[in-house]
């Protein structure tokens, strides 16, 4: 039956537009209490295109950019917030992305329904960029774990984490290394500086 399979058709293709457009709502609206105790709650969030989440958005198909909410409290310095991530309508956790003063980019994340807070840092190389000797990224990823200038023991970043009920993993893939950990949320604080040092403070002792 055509005419009857067009109807369906049609009435799917609003109800799909429709769902996107609240999707797109969501984003850019969150919920002021659900946000509440994630750092960054109160800023000023920036012009976002409403179908693409792009700040700097000229396609004349899209339908504009949603209006920035008014800031009520400064960002801390050094930290701008960027456009919000779009998510499912069934995805009840809350999102802040920003940019830090020397251009990493941090997706924040509140889960309540999770036991343990985690981190994790994805960086831009890996085992592709191999030149001298092959397994050379990887090598340095475990290299790492070896120790840094403000926690010089071996492993001491692992033995915290262990110690307070957390897990540890990192891997090289060909363009990516990533380094993650989750922990008991009491000792987050104390697992993201040793976690953190890896980056600007690591020993690389031979040993």
């Amino acid at each position: 039956r055509p005419q009857s399979y067009q109807s369906w058709l049609q009435r799917r293709n609003r109800r799909a537009a429709t769902r996107d457009c609240a999707a797109a709502i969501e984003v850019h609206a969150p919920r002021r209490d659900s946000m509440s105790a994630l750092p960054g709650a109160g800023w000023a969030e920036p012009k976002c295109c409403v179908v693409c989440d792009r700040e700097d958005c000229e396609d004349a198909a899209h339908s504009g950019v949603a209006p920035a909410k008014e800031k009520d409290a400064p960002p801390p310095d050094g930290v701008e917030r960027l456009c919000a991530p779009r998510s499912s309508l069934s995805d009840d956790r809350t999102y802040r992305v920003v940019r830090l003063a020397n251009g990493i980019t941090v997706a924040l994340v509140r889960d309540e329904a999770t036991d343990k807070a985690a981190a994790a840092l994805c960086a831009g190389i890996g085992a592709y960029s191999d030149t001298d000797a092959a397994g050379l990224a990887h090598f340095l990823e475990h290299m790492l774990f070896q120790g840094t200038k403000t926690y010089p023991e071996d492993n001491a970043y692992k033995q915290y984490v262990a110690r307070h009920g957390g897990s540890t993993n990192a891997s090289t893939s060909g363009e990516r290394t990533t380094f993650q950990f989750d922990v008991v949320d009491a000792a987050f604080e104390g697992a993201l500086d040793r976690f953190g040092r890896f980056f600007v403070e690591p020993l690389l002792l031979e040993t």
